[in-house]
């Protein structure tokens, strides 16, 4: 039984987790099953390892059948049975971590039970809650149109005519912004596959002739800071120049403390890469080297809450740009607290001796770099 998909489930849990879901199969209101309730006593006794010869599924169906030969076709039922109750949690507790659908969901049942007083009341104060959110996004409009839904209906059946038509006008623009936002976030999926994959045929047609309709200066009044992001970001991928740098620079800088993470990582790449380009290409003012290390310094607590660690590269650029822009001794800080969030001690002292190397050679130590280098088989050892 150890290599079961429910078994695998269940190790996924952690301990807060197993106890409520050893509650779920307890409750009469989920599971009157008693069968279940002992197959998931004894199984998740043996939580979190799940050794193999402890959950042999002979010595398993003993316990629950103990007057019973084992008899596969009773076990797969039995598992089947099981199953279904665990996914069954699973949409439970993802109702928690999704509100607005719990809500939702409740306004749906108060509808059909014609009590539009009190699901009006509960869609208004949804439709609050979500024009006070931090940062409209593609499943803020979402959820605003479901909203509207729930009320045209209502005011369908109340024979509210008047409310009904400001609803439905309020839904054109919802369903403006919502076909805005997904287009934007496909294109610029779409042309991160076409740099990878540049055989990849994707037809940008429908996408470009949505996004052809949106106005960036009216997204600015209307509070849209994610949708110019997006505008931005895609006017350059596929036009790279100053001019769409400059505007995405501007977006970047004006509303980064609202941005969620992801959103300023994906500008922050986009600028900090053109600058690199730019670099190659033809020196930079001696502003834009500042500019660039000041964009990787800002990226890596992003790439933090994403990935747990820096990455390789990122690290190695702000070692070298921060001993050219700032000091060896900064440098030399910026590695002793920013290591610790590699994920091992192997790993974190194959990193110290690489930035270290680096720097030394960057600032033409040779032979200490050579001589530090030496003992390099934990860099080595990890890639």
């Amino acid at each position: 039984m150890e290599n079961t998909k429910l078994i695998a489930l269940l190790k996924t849990l952690d301990d807060k987790t197993i106890k409520r879901f050893a509650d779920f199969v307890q409750s009469p209101f989920f599971n009157k099953n008693k069968t279940i309730i002992r197959f998931c006593e004894v199984v998740l006794s043996f939580y979190p390892k799940f050794e193999p010869a402890k959950i042999n599924r002979e010595k398993l169906f003993k316990k629950i059948y103990p007057d019973k030969a084992f008899h596969s076709g009773t076990w797969h039922n039995l598992i089947s049975d099981v199953m279904a109750l665990f996914e069954s949690f699973l949409q439970q507790i993802n109702l928690e971590l999704l509100p607005v659908d719990a809500e939702l969901y409740l306004v749906n049942q108060l509808i059909y039970r014609k009590d539009y007083k009190t699901a009006e009341k509960k869609l208004l104060q949804l439709h609050q809650n979500l024009t006070t959110e931090h940062q409209p996004d593609a499943h803020t409009y979402y959820n605003q149109l479901k909203i509207n839904i729930g009320l045209c209906q209502i005011y369908l059946a109340t024979s509210a005519f008047e409310k009904y038509s400001k609803i439905v006008q309020n839904n054109l623009q919802t369903v403006a912004l919502l076909n805005w936002n997904l287009s934007m976030e496909t294109k610029m999926q779409a042309l991160n596959l076409l740099q990878v994959a540049r055989h990849t045929p994707i037809d940008l047609t429908v996408l470009n002739q949505i996004i052809t309709t949106f106005n960036p200066n009216e997204a600015t009044t209307n509070n849209n800071p994610n949708l110019l992001a997006y505008y931005y970001g895609i006017a350059m991928m596929e036009q790279p120049n100053w001019q769409n740098y400059g505007l995405l620079k501007q977006t970047y800088e004006l509303y980064k403390s609202v941005f969620t993470w992801n959103i300023k990582l994906n500008i922050n790449t986009l600028l900090s890469n053109y600058l690199k380009q730019m670099q190659f290409k033809q020196p930079l003012t001696p502003v834009l080297p500042e500019e660039l290390f000041k964009l990787y310094l800002e990226a890596y607590p992003d790439m933090v809450a994403m990935q747990g660690h820096i990455p390789a590269n990122l690290f190695d650029n702000i070692v070298l740009e921060g001993q050219k822009l700032r000091s060896k001794n900064w440098v030399l800080q910026f590695i002793a607290e920013n290591i610790k969030y590699w994920p091992n001690p192997a790993t974190q002292q194959a990193y110290q001796l690489f930035a270290q190397g680096r720097l030394l050679l960057a600032q033409g130590e040779l032979h200490e770099a050579i001589a530090l280098l030496a003992n390099a088989e934990p860099f080595i050892e990890n890639g």
